[in-house]
C-alpha cells in the first residue's frame, strides 16, 4: 500500500467516523426530544388530574375488581344498557372501565349461558355487538 492510498482511506474513515458521530448525536437528541415531550404530557396530565373531580377521575380509570365484583357490577348495570349494545356501552353503564380481558370474559360467559346474543363478530376496527335475550315472561 502506497502512502497517498493510505491516506485517502484515513481521510475517508475520518469522515465516516465524523459522520456517525453526527447521526448519533442526532439520535440522542431525538431521543431527549422524546422523553421531555413525555414528561411535558405527563406533568400536565397530572396537573389536570389535580382539578378534576374524583368521580370523573374513576370514570376514565383502569379499576381492577376483586373476584366476582365486576360480573355482578355488569349485571347491576345490563338494565341501563341498549338493546345491541358494545363493550364500550357496558364500560359507560359501569362509570369505570375495567380489564378488558375481565369485561371481554364476562359477556362471554354471559353469551355462553344465554343472557345475551353475539349480534355481530368483531372484525378489524368493527366492535362486537350484543343483543340483549328477553327473559322469562
Amino acid at each position: 500500500m502506497r502512502k497517498s492510498e493510505y491516506e485517502k482511506r484515513r481521510r475517508a474513515l475520518e469522515k465516516q467516523y465524523e459522520e456517525d458521530l453526527e447521526l448519533l448525536r442526532a439520535a440522542h437528541h431525538a431521543r431527549l426530544h422524546a422523553l421531555e415531550a413525555l414528561f411535558a404530557s405527563s406533568t400536565a396530565a397530572e396537573t389536570q388530574a389535580v382539578f378534576e373531580t374524583p368521580s370523573s377521575v374513576e370514570t376514565r380509570a383502569c379499576r381492577a375488581l376483586p373476584p366476582g365484583e365486576l360480573k355482578q357490577a355488569v349485571l347491576n348495570a345490563f338494565p341501563q344498557l341498549p338493546e345491541i349494545f358494545v363493550r364500550h356501552d357496558v364500560e359507560k353503564a359501569l362509570g369505570f372501565t375495567p380489564a378488558r380481558s375481565s369485561l371481554v370474559r364476562i359477556l362471554r360467559d354471559m353469551w355462553m349461558d344465554g343472557e345475551l346474543k353475539i349480534e355481530e363478530i368483531s372484525e378489524g376496527r368493527m366492535r362486537t355487538k350484543y343483543r340483549k335475550v328477553a327473559g322469562p315472561d
